[in-house]
């Protein structure tokens, strides 16, 4: 499997409504992916008002990894779109992608491109 450059730098966003029992194993996944194949990256976590405890699990992932992980809260849903651009607008890194948090697409799709 192709690594990407070492001096990649990635933000992903998640994306997240009611998410509570995908959101680690999808947190988990993209921080392990984005380990081993960049040398820079954060993960911003889009709570999109959810009911459940996406947002408390969210948090905890910031909590303990707060130079890496990030997290937007909404109060209430305000679609993907939404969702999409204020990640976006708060990725630090060079590059910028995204992953919804039911886990369908897994993040090691980002090494083919």
């Amino acid at each position: 499997m192709p690594n990407l450059p070492a001096q990649s730098s990635l933000s992903i966003v998640i994306m997240a409504f009611n998410e509570e029992d995908n959101l680690p194993v999808q947190v988990e996944r993209t921080i392990a992916f984005l380990e081993r194949h960049c040398a820079e990256w954060q993960v911003i976590i889009v709570n999109d008002g959810s009911a459940d405890k996406t947002g408390d699990i969210a948090d905890g992932y910031a909590e303990s990894d707060p130079e890496h992980v990030c997290v937007v809260h909404f109060p209430q849903n305000r679609g993907m779109g939404a969702a999409i651009r204020y990640g976006y607008a708060a990725a630090t890194c060079e590059w910028v992608t995204q992953l919804p948090a039911d886990c369908q697409v897994d993040p090691e799709v980002f090494v083919r491109f």
